[in-house]
């Protein structure tokens, strides 16, 4: 695939192959792309398989791999549902008008090559984005989407990923879905909104893939599948 290699290294994997040591395009992929390209192979491989109900694969993510959950099942139609757990900014996270992570944030730590070149022109600019991340999760309509928040992850931005899933059932009421239900309120952690397309909840704790994260997606898959 590629490694999480930070500071624009494309040496190994699919960086590699694609891009290496050449200067990228400005609107040319990034290493979430790579990795949901990835995802998507695995896909090719599982729908030849008997054994397995290819109209019921979901592709699950945490952190940078919810981001890639997002980003696959939005161009992958083929995915059944994307869980994206705790991916904040990138990922189900709004960025205009937000807290959390800036475009700042990825530029200090190296990983701004999980996006494109163009990306890094919003450092100090977040609200001028052209788009936000209720797009991408629109574009997984009207299949299903889990998004799970903690509630101590400033990062990640926990209410942003919540009104990010509120700003997308927009496209999944169009499509005579129901998308997230909620009341007119932050939930509280603890919680889990399950009853629409778009499930969400928010647990107690720090940023990291915990059991109750996943007893939470297993509970709504089970009625699904």
């Amino acid at each position: 695939m590629v490694n999480d290699n930070h500071f624009g290294d494309y040496s190994d994997g699919l960086g590699k192959l694609f891009i290496g040591s050449r200067k990228r395009e400005k609107t040319e992929w990034g290493k979430i792309g790579m990795w949901a390209y990835a995802a998507s192979r695995a896909m090719d491989y599982l729908v030849t398989r008997e054994d397995i109900d290819a109209e019921k694969v979901a592709v699950v993510g945490h952190s940078r791999l919810g981001k890639t959950a997002l980003w696959c099942a939005a161009r992958d139609t083929r995915f059944f549902t994307a869980i994206s757990n705790n991916s904040g900014k990138g990922g189900a996270s709004l960025m205009r008008h937000a807290t959390g992570e800036t475009v700042k944030s990825f530029l200090d730590a190296g990983s701004w090559d999980w996006f494109c070149e163009k990306w890094k022109e919003y450092h100090g600019h977040e609200n001028e984005i052209p788009y936000d991340q209720h797009f991408v999760l629109a574009c997984i309509a009207p299949r299903y989407i889990l998004v799970g928040s903690a509630e101590i992850d400033p990062g990640a931005d926990p209410k942003s990923e919540f009104l990010s899933c509120v700003a997308a059932s927009e496209v999944y009421r169009l499509l005579g879905k129901t998308g997230l239900v909620t009341e007119d309120k932050y939930p509280v952690p603890d919680t889990a909104l399950h009853q629409g397309e778009i499930g969400y909840h928010i647990r107690k704790g720090l940023h990291y893939f915990s059991r109750t994260d996943w007893l939470y997606y297993m509970d709504y898959l089970k009625k699904r599948i």
